[in-house]
């Protein structure tokens, strides 16, 4: 199955990533073959990548700086795959958590909003005292009901 993520056929390299999403027991070559195919032509492709890497605990660093790098993707259910595939891990370098906190301001709303619920609750942020441009001055306004919800029923 791991031969067919270089298939020439865009929907046979999806296949064999959903073939191989789940199962624990995949060599870190295997993962490295996937996360290849976060670089492939086809958007489906590199959406499958991430939708089989989610969650898994034992990704290599090679792996998570592939994932981390579609946060920058043109497609914007790539990037908002990538946010969703990277939330909730603690291995996260500070570069990748501001690559994240970027897309409050990408363009796409499902993207803001999948980099808001994957930045809530993580006390490894770090915030400006300051908001430091018109913009994310009204992002902060506009989230703002947000996180004090979020905040008042932690206390």
């Amino acid at each position: 199955i791991a031969a067919r993520l270089e298939d020439k056929d865009g929907h046979v390299r999806q296949a064999a990533i959903g073939a191989l999403r789940g199962r624990a027991d995949l060599p870190e070559k295997v993962l490295e073959g996937m996360a290849a195919r976060l670089e492939d032509k086809d958007g489906h492709v590199r959406r499958a990548v991430m939708l089989a890497l989610r969650g898994r605990a034992d990704l290599p660093e090679k792996v998570l700086e592939g994932m981390a790098a579609r946060l920058e993707d043109e497609d914007e259910d790539i990037r908002q795959a990538a946010i969703e595939a990277l939330q909730g891990r603690a291995d996260l370098p500070e570069k990748v958590l501001e690559d994240m906190a970027a897309r409050l301001e990408d363009e796409d709303g499902h993207v803001r909003q999948a980099a808001m619920e994957a930045l809530r609750g993580r006390a490894d942020l770090r915030f400006e005292a300051e908001p430091t441009s018109p913009r994310r001055c009204s992002k902060a306004s506009q989230y703002g009901s947000s996180i004090k919800t979020g905040m008042s029923d932690r206390q």
